[in-house]
This record gives C-alpha cells, structure tokens and sequence, in this order.
C-alpha cells in the first residue's frame, strides 16, 4: 500500500515540477531555456512513476518481507550513495564524465539496488550512452573528457 501512496506522490510532485519548469520558458531545441533541464526531469520522473504506480496496483496487498530488505538499514545505503557522489566529484577530472556515470551507475544497481550483472551493465552503457548524447552532442556541454580525451570523446 505504501509504494501506491509513494508513487502518487512523485507522480503529483513530477507535475507541480513540469509545470512550474514550464513556466520558466524552455527554449529552443537549440537554445534551452531554464525551464528546459527540470522538464525533462520532471517528464521522465513522471513516466518512471507511473510505471511504478502500475507494478504496486498488481502486487498483492500482503507482501512478504525479503530477508534482503531487512539486513541493510536505508541509512547505510544514504551513506553509501554520499559516499559514492564525493568520489564521483574527485575523480571526475581525472577519468571524466562518461566513465564516472558508468561507476556510478554501475555501483548504484550492485550495491544499493542489487541487480544482475546483466541488467547492471546494459542499463550502465546505455545510461552513459544517453547522458553523452544528450548533453555533449545536443546540447553541447563540455564536461571533463579525463583518460578518454584521446579518443574525442
């Protein structure tokens, strides 16, 4: 029942975003405006939500608790990602944008939210793919290229 009140919450909250961010003016395609960024955000927490909504509309009502669930405290996993986002910022020139994400993301699916290898290294490419494309492709943000600058990336 908590994770249907969870996702409605987000799902109003990614609206009150998307709305507000609206307002803010999003540009053109090739010159974004400051409502531009927290839109797409707001879109894509909206869509992540929804799906979320509709997977905790199926489980039934007496959901068992995993053992999983209760060896790690939510605090160890909050100290954990902070942890994780300070080498993130000290290693980010050193090795640059593209191949902090994939750790990141890579860290995030083994450690916090265990998952397959296989699904922790796909969703880990594409992550990186998608953030690559996105800002230094179309919108032409430049981030530190690190050991990667020799192949123009």
């Amino acid at each position: 029942m908590t994770g249907i009140f969870r996702s409605i919450f987000w799902l109003i909250f990614a609206i009150y975003v998307s709305i507000e961010s609206y307002r803010l003016d999003l540009g053109r395609w090739g010159m974004p405006g400051p409502g531009y960024f927290p839109f797409g955000l707001a879109i894509l927490l909206g869509i992540i939500s929804l799906f979320s909504l509709v997977k905790a509309l199926k489980e039934p009502s007496s959901r068992k608790t995993t053992v999983e669930s209760l060896k790690r405290s939510p605090w160890k996993n909050i100290i954990l990602v902070q942890i994780a986002m300070l080498i993130f910022v000290f290693l980010l020139n050193q090795i640059g944008f593209a191949l902090c994400i994939l750790l990141f993301t890579l860290f995030y699916l083994r450690v916090i939210m265990p998952q397959r290898w296989s699904t922790t290294i796909i969703v880990g490419l594409s992550t990186m793919v998608v953030i690559y494309v996105l800002f230094n492709i179309l919108l032409n943000a430049q981030f530190p290229k690190g050991i990667l600058k020799f192949l123009g990336v």
